[in-house]
């Protein structure tokens, strides 16, 4: 990936089949059992993994002022827009609304979509401390942090706005990071090179059936060390996936990926809110056509006509 707009590409398009992955896993996910299992160890990890390729660590070096501003334009103002409509949207669901917003407000969204934001900046905030530390040093670090979350996981559990967590996104984060250097790997990557990443990675991600039972993340709850391990291969696996769409050539399906993938934010805060207020007057299936239609029509809305929404001081 030597060109920016080609990196843009790919890493917009393993986006998008990261969030498309989540909408699955919270709408449909009864439908294919043994996927929706698969899905549920990478899911989380790979939105992270992303985050930390995208990561300058030259950018902000011995600017954190400006670091934390870009933080909270990019993910702290939306949280807070998004936060409110969506819990408005709760007050058709919720038997005891004020206790809702009341728990809402205290711990965090719990097992709601919008949990995984704040998660993403204290995640970030942590990487911050030690991506200027040499690559060894740095990996040291980023291994330490692995099974930091692990111990939280196993001796604290869930604390208010799953704070914990930000140990496990930063391990997942940095990782990503690490792996930034090897972007330009991508354009040699042919022949049956991608095959055997793809392979490799899978053979790696299937460790996850040595643990007995699935990660919760929205709850810190890690149940073995092999989910700090099993995600990374099927990272890769989907890694190899975005670049094969990327170079396919076809460019509706192109920009239905990378659409997806720019605008995540929109699509995970608004995906379940949306199909649980349909469904108390619908069938399911309608439902779901519903909320397909009403995030196509805010994924062009909000960032054409409200982009203060994203932190944005104009029109995408």
């Amino acid at each position: 990936m030597s060109s920016p707009k080609e990196r843009y590409i790919f890493i917009d398009i393993l986006k998008g089949i990261s969030i498309l992955l989540v909408v699955y896993g919270h709408i449909i996910p009864g439908s294919i059992p043994l996927f929706t299992e698969y899905a549920g160890i990478f899911r989380m990890p790979l939105f992270f993994f992303v985050s930390g390729v995208l990561f300058s660590n030259t950018r902000y070096q011995n600017n954190f002022k400006e670091f934390l501003y870009k933080r909270y334009k990019g993910l702290v103002i939306p949280f807070f827009y998004f936060s409110i409509i969506v819990a408005l949207g709760y007050f058709f669901i919720e038997d005891d609304y004020r206790a809702f917003i009341f728990k809402l407000v205290t711990w965090g969204w719990g097992g709601y979509a919008l949990w995984f934001i704040p998660v993403l900046l204290g995640s970030q905030i942590i990487y911050y401390a030690v991506c200027k530390l040499p690559p060894y040093v740095r990996l040291i670090s980023i291994v330490s942090l692995g099974i930091l979350s692990f111990l939280s996981s196993r001796y604290i559990g869930y604390i208010p706005y799953n704070l914990c967590l930000c140990l496990c996104g930063a391990y997942f984060f940095g990782m990503g990071n690490l792996c930034k250097k090897y972007l330009s790997f991508t354009k040699k990557c042919t022949g049956g090179i991608p095959i055997i990443i793809f392979v490799s990675g899978f053979a790696i991600s299937l460790i996850y059936l040595l643990s007995d039972r699935q990660p919760q993340w929205f709850i810190n709850d890690i149940p073995s060390l092999v989910f700090y391990v099993a995600p990374l291969g099927s990272i890769a696996c989907l890694a190899v996936i975005a670049l094969l769409i990327e170079r396919g050539g076809v460019s509706v399906i192109h920009r239905f990926f990378s659409v997806c993938g720019r605008q995540s934010y929109i699509i995970l805060a608004f995906h379940q809110i949306i199909c649980m207020i349909a469904q108390r007057y619908v069938p399911s299936k309608i439902a779901i056509m519903i909320m397909i239609v009403s995030l196509a029509f805010l994924v062009w809305f909000i960032p054409k006509y409200l982009p203060w929404m994203l932190g944005k001081s104009k029109a995408q």
